[in-house]
């Protein structure tokens, strides 16, 4: 990046891997300084510069709101400072980045579901879309009416989709579908045809078995391969999913690898949350749920779908869920 830099640090390839070193580094300073750097940039970009600026703008707004905030970072004012530059640049409709941010923030920050769709369906047909559609597709998903539109947008895109992109997003809607026998299938194609790392087709496969309700496999399969997964983070869902299963055979958990993922996110996050409700520690796990779905609604229906967390869990949120059904049927 040093050399890139040195060359012409105003290229488009140096700016976007910034952004994703800045975005992995996770530093609130960092990636406003960036913000602002890239804003100056853009004011004296050609048109066609200026379109993929905005491309790279809209990508570390999205990665923003993944970040904790604290009285020193205000998402919701960044974020409408952020549109209030850029929504007058009629460039931004035709960018699938910031049509996912702003489809997002209108669902998760003013829990507007039909507005959000309604963006959502125009970054589906819109440019740069392809590294961002499995998100297009989760928006999308809210309202089941949409699976068709989805679907005949992925599987005839001209060329433009690789294959394995294709098949993983018809395992996302046969999973909306509640077809999960069809999902397993393509993702044990995917893995024998090396598409999948074995992380991920344990992450997906295991998934799938939980919610088919085949658990004594979930738990097989997780014991017998964890131990050749190496990331941390993989390792701690594939904790969950086995605990989860083993909670659901009546089997006694694994209480020291749960406190384990707990430790390794420090308490925070959705990992630690899932480990604190399987340890039935429920004051600790109720409280980062709460404040996960405060920050951004669309973490509602993400969760809602991981056989961690019980419905039970969710009924209180259920009545954002109505308004947001009575908001669709409009």
């Amino acid at each position: 990046m040093k050399k890139m830099e040195d060359i012409n640090p105003h290229h488009e390839n140096f700016l976007t891997l910034k952004g994703k070193f800045l975005a992995k580094k996770k530093d609130l300073k960092e990636i406003q300084d960036f913000v602002d750097e890239l804003h100056d940039i853009y004011k004296t970009s050609s048109n066609k510069k200026q379109k993929y600026i905005l491309h790279i703008l809209s990508k570390l707004h999205l990665y923003l709101n993944e970040l904790q905030q604290d009285e020193n970072f205000d998402f919701r004012k960044i974020a409408e400072s952020f549109f209030e530059k850029y929504d007058t640049n009629t460039s931004s409709e035709t960018i699938a980045s910031y049509l996912l941010f702003k489809a997002s923030f209108e669902i998760g920050q003013n829990k507007d579901i039909q507005e959000g769709i309604k963006i959502a369906k125009r970054a589906l047909e819109s440019k740069w879309r392809t590294g961002h559609l499995k998100s297009i597709a989760r928006i999308l998903c809210i309202d089941k009416n949409n699976i068709s539109i989805l679907r005949e947008a992925i599987n005839s895109s001209g060329g433009d989709l690789y294959p394995p992109t294709v098949a993983d997003l018809n395992a996302d809607i046969y999973v909306t579908e509640g077809e999960f026998e069809k999902a397993l299938e393509i993702i044990d194609e995917q893995r024998a045809n090396s598409h999948l790392s074995l992380a991920e087709f344990l992450l997906s496969k295991s998934y799938m078995l939980l919610r088919i309700g085949r658990n004594s496999e979930v738990i097989k399969l997780i014991d017998s391969k964890i131990d050749s997964v190496k990331g941390i983070s993989e390792k701690d869902i594939l904790i969950i999913n086995r605990e989860v299963a083993k909670k659901a055979l009546g089997h006694k958990l694994k209480e020291n690898e749960l406190l384990s993922v707990i430790s390794h996110n420090h308490s925070k996050g959705h990992k630690s949350m899932c480990a604190f409700f399987l340890l039935s520690k429920l004051k600790e796990a109720r409280k980062i749920l709460k404040a996960s779905i405060e920050k951004d609604y669309l973490n509602y229906y993400v969760i809602k779908e991981w056989p961690a967390v019980s419905q039970e869990e969710l009924d209180q949120f259920t009545y954002l869920e109505k308004v947001a059904e009575e908001d669709l049927k409009k």
